[in-house]
């Protein structure tokens, strides 16, 4: 549901003419709003529009910065307690929403409001901790441990395609850069990384990489099936980035690899 009008424009605060800020605090209607000078005047019945242009006249118009030097006295000798049991007295008052703050201990917070003052919602950033670079260091590896461990219950037992055809397994994770993997043939690698599993890299140093042309003669005429369930045959195979699927109906799909046609990742082209 859209905000209302009187939603939107409560608690606006404009620059006035004069340079004073001025708020509305009522909304009637665009043509009917309350406003508030920072020194307390209230002027009433004024429009959006003389709201937006800063044509709003201070009550006092021949003398209003006497009205925000006697309030700015007022407030200078009035002090506060911060929420947290500190003393607070004004220091410096340019208008009602740029004041500097002293506190007892010396810390001074500059270019507050006068509202933040008086709810004592002005925080003395000197008692703020200074972070342990030691604790800090110890989250983050502690976090590091807990991803790493999570990884490990995760990733252990997962199966993926070398680029050789085979089948390996993740049998031991002991981070993202140290993991050992077993082939179908049961052949080891240690301490390899996870990127390369992903990624197919590993090689069996047990298992020869066939010849260009006994590849093409092996893989003319393999079928497969893609994640849609379309049916597809490789029908010609130049290598193993350049090969043409042909699906049931007699599309063809062209310059593919033979990755994508094992991992089902070929769509077909008329869908």
């Amino acid at each position: 549901m859209p905000a209302s009008n009187q939603e939107i424009h409560l608690g606006r605060i404009k620059t006035a003419s004069n340079g004073m800020n001025i708020e509305i605090i009522s909304y009637n209607h665009s043509r009917d709003i309350t406003v508030r000078f920072e020194d307390g005047e209230i002027v009433e019945h004024r429009t959006i529009k003389q709201f937006n242009e800063g044509n709003i006249k201070h009550p006092n118009k021949n003398n209003p910065s006497r009205c925000i030097k006697s309030n700015a006295d007022a407030w200078m000798e009035e002090s506060m307690q911060s929420t947290k049991g500190e003393r607070m007295d004004i220091l410096e008052y340019r208008g009602s929403n740029d004041i500097d703050v002293k506190f007892e201990n010396g810390y001074i917070a500059r270019h507050k409001s006068i509202a933040a003052y008086k709810s004592g919602q002005i925080l003395n950033r000197s008692n703020l901790k200074e972070p342990n670079k030691k604790d800090e260091s110890k989250k983050i590896n502690k976090s590091r441990q807990l991803k790493t461990a999570h990884d490990r219950i995760e990733r252990i037992g997962t199966t993926h395609q070398a680029n050789n055809g085979q089948e390996m397994t993740i049998i031991a994770y002991r981070s993202s850069v140290d993991i050992d993997i077993r082939f179908e043939d049961n052949t080891i690698i240690e301490h390899t990384t996870y990127g390369l599993f992903k990624s197919g890299a590993i090689r069996n140093p047990n298992k020869k990489m066939p010849s260009p042309k006994n590849k093409e003669k092996k893989r003319m005429g393999e079928e497969g099936t893609n994640t849609n369930g379309d049916h597809m045959k490789i029908i010609a195979y130049k290598n193993a980035t350049d090969l043409d699927i042909l699906f049931d109906d007699g599309s063809i799909s062209k310059h593919r690899d033979y990755i994508s046609f094992k991992r089902g990742h070929i769509a077909h082209p008329k869908k």
